[in-house]
């Protein structure tokens, strides 16, 4: 079995799959963490639920995500990885999938009284140009929350 360090997994991933994997693990997203032996299984909560399975005997890893392409660590993996080396599981400290983040940010940062602010009393529905001038106030806010 390799031993794996933060060190080891850096150069497995790219510097952007690196910085977010340690954050999801910090954040406590990886759920239903299994280590038999050389085999880590694992869920990984992000925009979705990614399953992750690592053998560290072969370094055959999958991950159900758009990003893994086989070549380098997805920060799921890495997220995974971070798990083992910890030696522990970290308690959520997120929403249990990302897309519900966004009605929670929407309540924190954007009251109702705001979003009526940017959209006309006279329009009986919700403006094409109400809906931009919001995402303009709330994109880079929302960005930075995720």
């Amino acid at each position: 079995m390799k031993t794996f360090t933060e060190q080891t997994i850096q150069k497995l991933t790219n510097e952007k799959s690196f910085t977010r994997g340690k954050k999801y693990y910090d954040q406590g997203r990886v759920t239903e963490y299994t280590d038999k032996s050389d085999l880590l299984e694992a869920v990984v909560v992000g925009t979705d639920k990614y399953k992750v399975s690592i053998d560290l005997s072969t370094l055959d890893m999958d991950c159900n995500c758009p990003a893994f392409r086989g070549d380098l660590l997805c920060k799921h993996q890495v997220a995974v990885l971070m798990t083992k080396i910890h030696g522990e599981v970290k308690p959520s400290k997120k929403p249990s999938v990302k897309k519900n983040s966004y009605k929670s940010f929407t309540n924190d940062v954007v009251s109702k009284n705001e979003i009526r602010k940017f959209c006309s009393p006279s329009f009986q529905h919700v403006s094409m140009y109400c809906l931009i001038d919001l995402f303009d106030k709330v994109s880079s806010d929302l960005i930075e929350y995720i």
